[in-house]
Formats: C-alpha cells, sequence, structure tokens
C-alpha cells in the first residue's frame, strides 16, 4: 500500500486567507455531500482534494462490528494453529475469513 505524504488540513497551519468560487446549486451539494462522508467539513474537504491528500470516506458501524467480529475468530483461529491444535476444517475456515477480511479491505 503507497503511504500518502501529502499534507492534511490539520498540518497546514493558520487558515487565514479566504478563497471564493463559482458553482452550482448541484455542484455544491455534491460536495457538500462528499465532504459529509469523508468526515470533514467543506473547507478542509476543497482544500484536501485541491492539493492532492487521499480523500477516504470511514467505515461504516456495520462493517466495523463485522471486522471486529472477524478478527477476533482470525485470533483464536491464530492461537490454535500456533498450538497445533488446528485441525483440517479449522484450516479451511481461518483461509475463508483471511480472503473475507482481503476482500472487504480491498
Amino acid at each position: 500500500m503507497e503511504e500518502d505524504n501529502s499534507p492534511t488540513t490539520a498540518t497546514r497551519g493558520k487558515k487565514d486567507k479566504q478563497l471564493h468560487l463559482r458553482c452550482s446549486v448541484e455542484e455544491r451539494q455534491q460536495l457538500e455531500e462528499r465532504a459529509k462522508k469523508s468526515g470533514k467539513n467543506l473547507s478542509e474537504y476543497m482544500i484536501d482534494c485541491s492539493l492532492g491528500a487521499e480523500i477516504k470516506e470511514p467505515l461504516s458501524a456495520e462493517l466495523r462490528r463485522q471486522l471486529v467480529a472477524t478478527s477476533k475468530n482470525l485470533n483464536q483461529l491464530t492461537r490454535l494453529a500456533n498450538a497445533g491444535k488446528l485441525n483440517a476444517r479449522g484450516n479451511e475456515l481461518l483461509e475463508r475469513i483471511i480472503a473475507g477480511l482481503y476482500q472487504s479491505l480491498v
């Protein structure tokens, strides 16, 4: 995974300048929706987009819950595998969990 080295709004310093731009009502609504999905306010979102920062949407509560549950299962299976107590069915289950995690994250 490539590291994002672009500065974020939190590291850019004092905000004492204003920038005005023109857009349609629809464009403004789209920008506000995207900013909200990213967990940023409109100003932060616009600056990050303009400066090339990668905008990531936060995980939904449901996806976070599923990842936590799957991680717990994976941890239990890993302990069994390390103790040499994992049978063929456990190995198969472990492989499915890993594949599912990979699909969720990609």
